[in-house]
């Protein structure tokens, strides 16, 4: 399970939750677009002689005209996601640390400029889904041409141009020592294990291709002495850096930059934490002619 905070929980009004819907369905288009233009990267060990791999982000939105969350609390867990309180009056640096690497965010909207709306509370979560389609060159289903998922790649690639990258933003460096460098590398290095597990354990079945497949997330490390070096070569993985546009969201959550300061506060060095995405096998199950959804299962 991955967990969200009952603290997190925001009072919003309905102009930042529209802002939130349109930014999660901007971001689900470009990730989605981004996923296909390097689908040659995470497809390179795989059958692509018969087999077609199409990875894209699935956005997920809940919202409840509720007084309590208990519907939503229910509703995500088959998401493998589960509410916790925070430990003590503070949160912890591991808490705090997974909080900011969390692609989901849960808010409370009350009020409306409805009159006869103004004191309704609802429940809105949103969050991203890693998503797999895979297409065998040699079998045609003409029934599924109107699936969800097709339907959702075929617009992704009808929206307008593309630039093929991953946005990073300056605003989003921070500035640590190298001691908070070093827990963030190890904080990083669980919390993938971590990732891997979850989406294992959410992982489909697609009937007609007879292969259990998953996502394997591998972290993605970029040093530089100087930041123009360090720029240069994120863009050559697909990341390019702009400003931040005004009141606009960090894009990359899973992604930290670092600029590192000795003792003396002098900059030493830039440190880009990311993740690689690559669909891997699994062996088990083979030959199953059903789809699972959310379940775990044993590896």
């Amino acid at each position: 399970m991955r967990n969200l905070y009952y603290e997190d929980i925001e009072e919003k009004d309905l102009t930042y939750m529209q802002n939130l819907l349109n930014w999660y369905a901007e971001m689900e288009k470009k990730e989605g677009k981004y996923y296909q233009g390097q689908k040659e990267t995470y497809t390179a060990n795989q059958d692509q002689e018969n087999q077609n791999y199409i990875f894209y982000l699935e956005g997920w939105r809940y919202g409840y005209d509720e007084e309590t969350p208990e519907k939503l609390e229910k509703d995500i867990e088959r998401l493998r996601y589960q509410f916790v309180h925070r430990e003590g009056d503070q949160w912890t640096p591991e808490q705090e640390k997974e909080r900011e690497l969390l692609f989901a965010e849960t808010i409370m909207v009350k009020g409306s400029y409805i009159e006869r709306f103004k004191d309704r509370i609802s429940y809105l979560f949103c969050c991203f889904e890693p998503v797999i389609r895979i297409e065998n060159k040699n079998f045609s289903n003409d029934d599924n041409s109107g699936s969800p998922m097709q339907s959702t790649v075929e617009e992704q690639e009808k929206k307008e141009e593309y630039d093929g990258f991953r946005h990073l933003f300056y605003e989003d460096i921070e500035t640590v020592s190298i001691k908070e460098l070093e827990e963030w590398c190890m904080f990083y290095d669980r919390w993938l294990i971590d990732k891997n597990q979850w989406f294992i354990d959410k992982r489909r079945y697609n009937e007609w291709v007879k292969r259990t497949v998953a996502v394997q997330y591998r972290k993605r490390e970029i040093q530089a002495k100087t930041q123009p070096e360090w720029e240069t070569e994120l863009k050559k993985v697909g990341y390019r850096f702009s400003n931040k546009p005004e009141n606009g969201w960090t894009e990359q959550r899973s992604t930290k930059l670092f600029e590192v300061i000795d003792e003396s506060g002098t900059v030493i060095n830039y440190v880009f934490l990311g993740i690689r995405e690559d669909i891997i096998d699994l062996p088990n199950n083979e030959g199953a002619n059903v789809w699972f959804y959310g379940q775990e299962i044993e590896c």
